[in-house]
């Protein structure tokens, strides 16, 4: 029963060896490591062109592909715990989400760093979505875009009257019925 119990053991410590060694081996563990090393130090410097050397090193699209991940969270990091919207790019909802959930920035002309159009409105998006205001819905340029604001902070807060800001008859209506008003006013 002894060596029956010593050879559970040592296979038991021989497969747990092989499984660690799998896993801090693996390039996806390598590049982790090193997203972190890299988002660490755009975090200390204030710094977010240092995550563009996540795409150059790990050889990885800035904005698409599963490396993505590491590259938009470093962004997203600088800027939150930098309170330093700049540190997001244009056209980064993921970016421009986090930080005005994590830091609350409540001025309205904050996204005034952004080129008019479609970076500016995804700004103000993100800006009224992370804090449930639509007053920053009224800065969206685009009217598609603008309604969309409006029916997203009307289902967030449960308030019918924001539907009636959507100017797309269509997308009012859609509005409405998601509070079972079937009839446009």
């Amino acid at each position: 029963m002894k060596k029956f119990l010593i050879v559970v053991i040592v296979l038991l410590i021989i497969i747990v060896g092989v499984f660690a060694f799998i896993r801090y081996t693996s390039p996806s563990y390598k590049n982790q490591v090193y997203a972190n090393k890299i988002t660490k130090e755009a975090v200390q410097n204030n710094d977010s062109s240092l995550c563009k050397k996540l795409a150059e090193n790990l050889l990885l699209s800035e904005y698409m592909g599963p490396g993505a991940t590491y590259i938009l969270n470093c962004y997203a990091k600088v800027a939150v715990e930098n309170e330093n919207i700049d540190a997001c790019p244009e056209l980064s909802s993921n970016c421009l989400g986090a930080y005005f959930t994590y830091v609350k920035n409540t001025d309205s002309e904050i996204c005034e760093i952004f080129q008019e159009g479609a970076p500016r409105d995804i700004c103000y998006y993100e800006q009224s979505r992370a804090l449930f205001d639509a007053t920053f819905c009224e800065f969206i340029e685009s009217n598609e875009d603008k309604d969309a604001c409006y029916l997203g902070i009307a289902s967030l807060k449960v308030d019918k009257e924001l539907c009636n800001k959507i100017q797309n008859l269509n997308a009012k209506q859609n509005c409405l019925n998601e509070f079972g008003d079937y009839n446009i006013r």
